[in-house]
């Protein structure tokens, strides 16, 4: 009989493995993980941001992830180039779902 080892680091394993195929949701994830460096994987701003723009491009539907990059670009946190352009560009994205108006006041 086939046992599946429930390991945090083989879940990670396949989480990126989704990712690098392009699965939407495990980007996002991925995102969120490298973020706060929680979940076995170490803080990185660079692949937070790139696995941002992937959930983006993947599925241009996900206005949290067009918030998230929109506001990086804003407040020029943890990217090398922030750009206001960008900053409007993804926001105006985020607002389109937005029914709080959190977008609108950045």
């Amino acid at each position: 009989a086939f046992v599946l080892e429930k390991s945090e680091e083989k879940a990670n394993e396949l989480l990126l493995k989704s990712a690098n195929l392009g699965h939407v949701p495990a980007n996002s994830i991925l995102s969120g993980f490298y973020f706060g460096g929680t979940n076995g994987f170490e803080k990185n701003l660079d692949e937070f941001y790139f696995r941002s723009s992937v959930t983006l491009a993947l599925d241009n539907t996900r206005e949290g992830a067009a918030r998230v990059l929109g506001s990086l670009h804003f407040f020029e946190h943890g990217i090398p180039e922030p750009s206001l352009y960008l900053a409007c560009y993804y926001l105006n994205i985020g607002v389109k779902g937005d029914r709080d108006g959190i977008s609108s006041c950045l």
